[in-house]
């Protein structure tokens, strides 16, 4: 059957998905996905230690692939794949997850038309949940799909998120501000913290006088030092858009401290301060600062003196409502609540007490709820 459009399509359903990667972080969250949604289908999975009958049997059986591989390697290990198709079977769907579209794309097109191909890029690290529901999904398209248009719109129905569709090239102009660009000003930060803050008593001095715009920077600067180095890395040297990025990146910062140095007020405030607003656009800017409140009072909530930790059995309709009643049966005011997903997927709400957990009131909710059967975790010395 011929069709047209990029979401065109017969109804095919694979026999097999294939996982490339099937050991590495989102590997496994992939992994998970396609065996929970799509339970009569078998998944198989290949990683780098794996032999060529592994990837040949993989190319064979699997109607579905996702390439789930380094930044530096995927288009290599796509080429790697294409040369053990066997161009009688029937035209498979291959995916990609990398951070970089336009060289996998590349390689896509020169296995066309042996496959149909899609880009993907999740927004965010393997979530603890079971779709990506409050992330974004970049969909960059490689072609049409005549035979997997309707399987592929059912699977970003179930893989959820806020989706965008790009172009590669437009894909990769954009990450070279939202991810390089962001990270480079955080690693920048990371080098200058490491060369005065051991001189100031140590980060935690810092933060014991900050405000907020320090605490989310500290959040977001320990995350990313806390991760994979070789991610970061491949973010900033595989992209050939990234150079021109932090040129001007650089460039601002030297324009700043001259600023500064001359003691120019007039010049910093027009050039840091009027220009962008103008450029980036107030109603943006008002969002974005309403937002950054919003997590500021989170911040503040979850530094409150007596925080609980509550991890529940079950997330089902009434949990809440059970917790909130035992706490309200005994007297006891909540000051904040929040739930979050653990990062095994479990839900946790974390809490604000009016008193310390080891209160004897508090305690006897603690066992109440043991005892029903509502939750798993009780613990005032997590946040």
């Amino acid at each position: 059957m011929s069709a047209s459009g990029a979401d065109a399509g017969v109804s095919v359903t694979p026999t097999a998905i294939g996982v490339v990667g099937a050991a590495g972080l989102f590997g496994r969250w992939l992994t998970r996905f396609f065996a929970s949604e799509y339970p009569e289908v078998e998944v198989v999975g290949v990683d780098a230690g794996d032999d060529d009958a592994a990837k040949k049997v993989l190319v064979s059986r699997c109607d579905v692939v996702v390439f789930s591989v380094p930044i530096s390697v995927t288009p290599a290990v796509i080429r790697e794949y294409a040369a053990l198709l066997d161009p009688q079977r029937q035209v498979p769907l291959w995916m990609d997850v990398t951070s970089l579209k336009a060289p996998a794309a590349a390689a896509f097109k020169e296995t066309q038309p042996k496959i149909e191909a899609v880009g993907l890029h999740p927004m965010c690290a393997p979530p603890p949940t079971p779709s990506l529901s409050g992330r974004v999904l970049v969909v960059c398209d490689n072609g049409p799909r005549e035979r997997w248009g309707a399987w592929f719109k059912g699977f970003l129905s179930k893989v959820g998120g806020r989706q965008v569709k790009l172009e590669a090239s437009q894909h990769d102009k954009l990450m070279s501000l939202v991810q390089a660009g962001c990270h480079a000003g955080w690693l920048a930060q990371a080098k200058l913290w490491s060369h005065i803050v051991p001189n100031l008593g140590g980060l935690g001095q810092l933060l014991a006088v900050r405000t907020p715009s320090f605490a989310l920077l500290e959040k977001a600067l320990s995350r990313i030092l806390c991760g994979n180095p070789e991610l970061y890395a491949s973010i900033q040297l595989e992209n050939p858009e990234v150079p021109e990025t932090l040129r001007m990146l650089a460039a601002g910062m030297t324009e700043l401290a001259d600023l500064v140095a001359a003691g120019d007020r007039e010049g910093l405030v027009k050039t840091f301060f009027q220009v962008p607003r103008e450029a980036l656009g107030d109603k943006q800017l008002q969002e974005g600062n309403a937002d950054f409140e919003r997590l500021s009072n989170l911040l503040a909530d979850l530094d409150q003196p007596h925080p609980l930790v509550i991890t529940v059995v079950e997330d089902a309709p009434g949990t809440l409502t059970n917790v909130l009643t035992a706490f309200a049966t005994k007297g006891i005011n909540l000051q904040s609540i929040q739930s979050v997903r653990a990062r095994d997927g479990s839900l946790r709400f974390h809490i604000c007490l009016d008193r310390p957990a080891s209160n004897v009131e508090v305690q006897d909710v603690g066992r109440e709820l043991h005892e029903k059967g509502l939750i798993e975790l009780w613990d005032s010395s997590l946040r």
